[in-house]
């Protein structure tokens, strides 16, 4: 029960009167507070704290009693309030308002440090699971010893506590120390707390910078390899001389060995520790400790030595991955001699953390010239760069030699042989790389001379015997020096006869080679005498066809094998066929495929030629074979030829002149003179030739339509036969005369060229392709009218033989139909108002009056309805027409051909309407009973309706339901 409760009842309130009086006297004299100031029954650090918040006017007399940590106010310690401190923590730390108010912060300060830090609420939660209470205050985080002050025997107290842990004795803490030891927050009191406290006494870090990690650089509460690379940064910056990118505080943090530095070994540790190789229970760790005793000595060496010995043994390892880890001093990600070696070094203390990367360095260039490689770097090459290797490598060793004095390494660099380490041993070395480049330069020259099995090694121009002394003198000086360029490139180029080895049987088989060039060369040069036209005609037989494919292929082949011959001379650039300014393969498929398309192609071009040849002949395009547009020349004159209305020839020679000629005598007459035109003349071209004898002129030039002289019309506009004449047609006719006009050369001044020249110029350009297609088009264009023309007259049959306008099945008969219905007689200036509106509407779907419903059944408008009109709606003029040229209806078309109001136009169209056709003609009128019932109540109604005036209006409105009932036409279902 809350204090405050207990003084609400009885005599408690006297009680809380005295306690007032003696807080005022304190806060007026400075006393020391003896009275329970939080209510616990206690008199602890805590009431001294409150009357000290009470002094200083934090808390008043109305806020008692108060107790020091409960933030919430609730009267009570709970994670709530460390809740509450922990948020005020961060909080302060991100730089935005603290969640408490100056009164929470004052009763949060639980170390009386005169801050709200991480330490606070770590008291927090001690104070609220019971491990310190009021008696204990004051605590402070860290303070193991508890004489109020961090000092290094705190730091003391929590090195045992690791140290018994580790050991398995009893730690000299109990729970409260243990819970006040443990800074780095992470539930246990390791090394890493060890290292913490140590900071903490110095005042390199304080509670402000809590929670601290060991190792955490970075400050963000983990681990990460962003860690490791700040500590490896710290070290190359060390190395170089410039300024660390880490402050004290977070090398103290990096320092993970202990060892008061930073070093390689730190970013090592690092790196294990993020990723969980080790943790902060097996600190401390050094790098090299594999015994992971916290020192070096003999035991680390033989665990790496037996290591090294059973993975070369094929056995598993004695180490655990860890310890591989602490093994691989260089880190170079394997345990090797190189670590055994390090590790004798760091037992003898002959070499530091620091020195670990200048030994590792040494024993690699040790590893580059233990067999005395002229190629240092390993780049497949000798050249001043493995100088500089050499000469950088002996500098480290010669400014180290106390590193690797007596050592296995000492004889390593000791080039000279002659038992002493100086630099002496360096220029020996590099003298050594000196003579290899020089040597290893005339090799590669002579290897460029030949390297294409070149006969003409000199390059003069000439094969002769001074190109086999050059070979011979080469061939000595690199089998001289087979070690230099074995297996390399350079050996390659050598093994003339290709069997792997290079000996003197290489330079006699290149010497056979230069003398068999002359005889070679020769036969090339013939073919190239073929080929060098670029013809596709190859063999000049005046054909072109596989044999030109033949010879060309088996050229090339003689070419290709024997390239390094004829390589940058006139014959590489007859047989160079593209162009590329090297001969390959690609100049043989490039010259082979172009004369198979050449073959394809005007195979292709006599296709369409052969096509089009019988498609051209009606050239004015009036659907029948005529001389119309012919031309006929008579001496200097030329006249243009027709055939007149009943079967005469009309000449005209452009002035009007018409001339006509008998059809039956073939007679023409020009200029007075009369002439005989032999119907021969009209079926071939000839050139008009005068018979001294008869004075008849026998021939005429004439450009006839009738190509094949067959005397009938072979026009067809549908040039590629797919059965009817559209843009397809055109697309065929552009394709084709593309075809021809990319390759006019092929055709040029034979029969294709004639047969292609639609216009008959004499000469095969694009205007053939257009007028060609223009005529298709024209075609198109001339049927797609006549088309539409019939297809508007059926449509015209078919509205105004369409009675039934709405489609209902019924004769709506309105004002003009019913005067119409019932007084046909009536005088023309009678008026019928049915309505009373004072007009007559102009609405009648009784179109031709007769008081029946006809219903789109008499098509031809003959006054009958029979199988005349079923004919005429499915003949090829009616719904046949229609339905095989769909694309040309308009809007208003479809809607009036659509008979069945389905939304679309096709044969059930038609069916629909042949149906109502068959069902009157044969008796079935389903509605013609009830409509001629209609008229007759019609007329009696307008019977009633006279006037003085002739005019007549209704008694009363006429609606449809008073005239008569709407009927409903059952049309049979189509057929489909």
């Amino acid at each position: 029960m809350r204090i405050s409760t207990v003084f609400r009842k009885g005599r408690a309130k006297f009680l809380l009167l005295c306690l007032v009086l003696f807080v005022s006297n304190f806060a007026a004299t400075g006393e020391a507070v003896t009275i329970d100031m939080d209510g616990d029954g206690l008199i602890t650090y805590a009431d001294e704290k409150i009357a000290s918040l009470l002094r200083a006017g934090i808390i008043t007399n109305a806020d008692l009693p108060v107790k020091l940590g409960d933030v919430t106010g609730n009267g009570s310690l709970s994670s709530l309030d460390t809740s509450f401190i922990s948020r005020h923590v961060s909080a302060i730390k991100a730089g935005t308002p603290s969640p408490l108010n100056s009164k929470q912060q004052a009763l949060a300060d639980l170390d009386g440090d005169g801050q709200v830090t991480y330490a606070d609420t770590r008291i927090s939660s001690m104070l609220v699971v019971g491990l310190v209470n009021y008696s204990n205050f004051p605590v402070k985080f860290g303070d193991v010893t508890g004489n109020g002050t961090l000092s290094s025997l705190d730091t003391s107290y929590i090195s045992r506590h690791v140290a018994a842990i580790k050991a398995g004795t009893p730690s000299p803490l109990n729970s409260r120390q243990k819970a006040l030891a443990d800074l780095d927050g992470d539930g246990q009191v390791t090394y890493a707390d060890v290292r913490v406290s140590s900071m903490l006494v110095v005042g390199l870090v304080n509670y402000k910078d809590f929670p601290v990690k060991f190792g955490d650089v970075t400050g963000n509460g983990t681990l990460s390899s962003l860690d490791t690379s700040y500590i490896s940064r710290h070290v190359a910056a060390i190395k170089a001389g410039t300024p660390s990118p880490l402050s004290a505080k977070q090398q103290a943090l990096a320092d993970l060995d202990g060892d008061g530095q930073v070093t390689y070994a730190d970013v090592r540790i690092s790196s294990m520790l993020v990723v969980g190789l080790v943790n902060y229970t097996d600190f401390p760790v050094k790098l090299g400790d594999v015994y992971m005793d916290g020192k070096w000595d003999a035991r680390d060496t033989i665990l790496i030595q037996r290591h090294i010995e059973s993975v070369k043994n094929g056995k598993a390892s004695p180490l655990t991955r860890k310890q591989q880890f602490l093994a691989d001093i260089d880190g170079d990600g394997m345990v090797t001699e190189v670590d055994a070696q390090i590790s004798r070094m760091l037992i003898a203390v002959s070499i530091k953390y620091s020195d670990i990367e200048t030994y590792v360095r040494i024993a690699q260039f040790a590893e580059l010239v233990k067999d005395r490689a002229t190629d240092v770097n390993g780049d497949k090459q000798v050249d001043q760069l493995d100088i500089a290797v050499v000469s950088e490598g002996y500098s480290l060793v010669l400014e180290n030699l106390k590193m690797i004095e007596g050592g296995s390494l000492a004889a390593v660099f000791d080039a000279n042989g002659d038992g002493y380490l100086s630099g002496a041993d360096r220029e020996w070395y590099v003298r050594s790389i000196k003579y290899h480049i020089e040597t290893y330069a005339r090799i590669a020259e002579f290897a460029e001379l030949v390297k294409d099995r070149a006969t003409d090694v000199n390059g003069d121009k000439q094969v002769d015997e001074l190109d086999i002394a050059i070979v011979s003198e080469g061939y000595s000086l690199v089998l001289e020096n087979l070690k230099m360029i074995e297996g390399g490139s350079l050996a390659l180029v050598f093994d003339v006869n290709q069997d792997g080895v290079l000996n003197t049987a290489d330079a006699v088989r290149y010497v056979v080679s230069i003398k068999t060039y002359i005889r070679t060369r020769e036969k090339i040069a013939r073919y190239a005498a073929l080929l060098r036209s670029g013809s596709e005609d190859v063999n000049g037989d005046g054909l072109v066809d596989e044999k030109d494919v033949e010879a060309v292929v088996s050229g090339y082949d003689l070419a290709l094998n024997n390239l390094g011959m004829i390589a940058g001379t006139e014959l590489e650039l007859a047989f160079d066929w593209n162009k590329d300014g090297k001969l390959t393969e690609a100049d043989a498929i490039g010259y082979r495929r172009s004369i198979q398309t050449f073959i394809e192609t005007r195979a292709n071009i006599e296709r369409f030629a052969e096509t089009l040849r019988n498609a051209q002949e009606d050239k004015d395009n009036d659907g029948v074979l005529d001389p119309a547009g012919y031309r006929i020349v008579v001496g200097a004159r030329e006249f243009s030829v027709s055939r007149g209305g009943s079967g005469e020839y009309i000449f005209d020679d452009g002035n009007n002149s018409v001339y006509i000629s008998d059809p039956s005598t073939r007679q023409v007459v020009i200029d007075g003179m009369s002439y005989m035109i032999t119907e021969e003349t009209f079926r071939q071209p000839q050139r008009i030739v005068l018979d001294s004898g008869t004075g008849m002129y026998t021939g005429t030039w004439v450009e006839s339509e009738d190509l094949n002289g067959n005397g009938i019309l072979d026009f067809d506009a549908d040039v590629n036969r797919d059965g009817q004449v559209d843009e397809k047609d055109v697309e065929a006719v552009v394709s084709g005369y593309d075809l021809a006009l990319n390759n006019l050369g092929m055709i040029a001044g034979t029969e294709l060229e004639i047969a292609l020249d639609w216009n008959r110029d004499g000469m095969l350009t694009q205007d053939d392709a257009v007028g060609c297609s223009i005529s298709i088009q024209t075609f198109i264009e001339r049927t797609v009218i006549e088309t539409r023309e019939k297809i508007e007259r059926f449509g015209e049959k078919l509205r105004n033989a369409q009675e039934d306008k709405d489609n209902d099945g019924n004769l709506d008969i309105d004002e003009q139909a019913l005067a119409s219905a019932a007084f046909s007689t009536w005088t023309a200036n009678g008026v019928f108002d049915v309505d009373n509106d004072g007009t007559m509407s102009t609405v009648n779907e009784d179109v031709n009056g007769n008081g029946k419903l006809d219903g789109a059944l008499d098509i031809n408008g003959d006054g009958r309805i029979d199988d005349m009109d079923h004919r005429e709606v499915m003949d090829s003029e009616g719904y046949e027409l229609v339905l095989n040229n769909l694309n040309l209806l308009n809007e208003e078309e479809i809607a009036l051909f659509d008979q069945n109001r389905d939304g679309i136009v096709n044969y059930d169209d038609a069916s629909f309407v042949a149906d109502n056709i068959r069902a009157h003609f044969s008796g079935n009128d389903t509605g013609s009973g009830e409509i001629n019932k209609r008229a007759m109540i019609t007329r009696k109604m307008l019977s009633e309706m006279a006037s003085k005036n002739g005019i007549f209006t209704a008694k009363q409105p006429l609606d449809e339901a008073t005239l008569s009932p709407k009927i409903d036409v059952k049309m049979k279902e189509p057929v489909r």
